[in-house]
């Protein structure tokens, strides 16, 4: 009778694991800050670029807009919580990530820098990564600052520069100085 019952735990203990691995291919990757930085200053047709693309296992939302350096184009994945934008020049100069409900966006599954999540608050961001190097905004729109170290701006929900309980709206990961050489 043991025999009988240590039988069907194993049964039931492989089908499970096998169930798990199926549901996990069925996961995509998740990307990575890290990952995502060594994308900007990639053309759009760039072979990174191309099979970044492909890895989203969707077709982005393709737009334009007027820049003060020309016409820049985004590639947008909404339901990924994703944005790129190029420059006029095809460059990528930014990667926008967004926390759910953010501009109609689903939240950004991937990792952020310094381990931080989008729940977190203004207070524990600084906490984390210390005192921004700039910051602006407050007032007329979202209060944001940018930190060097990390090459991202974080713009937050509130446009009150004193709240420091107000949480991520979303993370965008920008070009450094030397990259645009």
């Amino acid at each position: 009778m043991r025999n009988r019952f240590a039988l069907f735990w194993l049964c039931i203990a492989a089908y499970s694991a096998s169930l798990g691995l199926l549901m996990a291919k069925d996961r995509e990757p998740q990307l990575k800050f890290e990952e995502l930085q060594a994308l900007l200053g990639k053309d759009h047709l760039s072979d990174e670029l191309r099979q970044f693309r492909e890895s989203m296992k969707v077709e982005p939302e393709v737009s334009y807009s007027e820049l003060g350096f020309g016409v820049a184009f985004y590639h947008t994945w909404k339901g990924k919580g994703l944005q790129l934008c190029f420059n006029n020049k095809s460059k990528l100069i930014g990667i926008h990530l967004f926390a759910a409900n953010q501009d109609g966006f689903e939240e950004y599954k991937g990792t952020l820098p310094g381990k931080l999540q989008f729940e977190h608050s203004r207070k524990l961001v600084e906490k984390t990564l210390g005192k921004p190097d700039e910051a602006g905004g407050g007032g007329v729109i979202n209060y944001w600052v940018y930190y060097k170290k990390y090459n991202i701006v974080i713009t937050y929900r509130s446009k009150d520069e004193n709240d420091l309980e107000t949480r991520i709206a979303h993370v965008t990961l920008i070009q450094s100085d030397k990259e645009e050489e």
